[in-house]
């Protein structure tokens, strides 16, 4: 292969996340960068996409100054960008939202390329996670890829829509179903509630991770006080 074709190559494994491409000075390309600590969701986006564009801008340097074959250049950039920030304070959309649990993520390789989808009544946020044994290397630690996604829905008309359900006692224990810290969530797509005006919901690989991240928002909101007009705050329990 010509090196300019080896360069296309590398260039492409760089923008879709090929995993045989890295760092050369690095034996392994890690699976988490750093942990590090802002101060909200949007901070977290911004901070973490600025290090990923970084990083993958860095690979493409480096690979065009590599002389050695194209199987042979390692990766530096990490998979996962290990952003946290304070959680607690669930009064509006964007606090409602948890960050990444130890071990979890953002993938570097899609905020190199696109940032999640939010808007003034909508948020989608996606976090990964990957076996903790695997180096980063070959297509194995891509097969152990966990992944859990929030969307947060603050259309009035999906409130009106669900809210009914919660707000009257009777359609309540008819449509609903008891859940974390019993909280009143619905009985189908995954794990869904009313928080407050927003329509939550939690999905993911299995059913362990969502409900922990579902948990955590539905704790937080309640401490908060956003819970779904008509509930009473008083039939809610200290645990899960």
């Amino acid at each position: 292969m010509s090196k300019s074709s080896t360069a296309i190559a590398a260039l492409c494994g760089l923008i879709l996340g090929a995993p045989s491409v890295a760092a050369q000075d690095a034996p392994t390309r890690p699976v988490f960068s750093e942990a590090y600590v802002v101060h909200g969701l949007m901070a977290g986006i911004a901070e973490a996409t600025a290090r990923s564009k970084a990083a993958a801008a860095e690979q493409t340097t480096r690979f065009s100054q590599h002389e050695g074959a194209f199987e042979a250049f390692v990766r530096s950039d990490p998979i996962v960008q290990q952003v946290n920030w304070p959680y607690g304070t669930c009064t509006d959309m964007l606090s409602l939202v948890p960050p990444p649990m130890d071990g979890w993520g953002l993938r570097s390789e899609t905020l190199a390329v696109q940032t999640p989808n939010i808007t003034d009544t909508f948020v989608e946020v996606s976090y990964v996670t990957f076996g903790a044994s695997d180096d980063g290397q070959g297509d194995d630690v891509y097969a152990s890829e966990q992944s859990v996604t929030i969307t947060i829905n603050a259309d009035p008309a999906a409130a009106v829509t669900f809210g009914i359900g919660f707000s009257d006692p009777n359609m309540r224990a008819a449509l609903l179903t008891d859940g974390p810290y019993g909280y009143p969530i619905l009985p189908y797509g995954g794990h869904s509630t009313l928080l407050g005006p927003y329509l939550v919901g939690v999905t993911g690989t299995g059913t362990e991770s969502p409900a922990r991240y579902f948990e955590q928002m539905i704790r937080c909101a309640i401490d908060n006080g956003l819970i779904a007009e008509g509930l009473d705050l008083a039939i809610f329990s200290e645990t899960p």
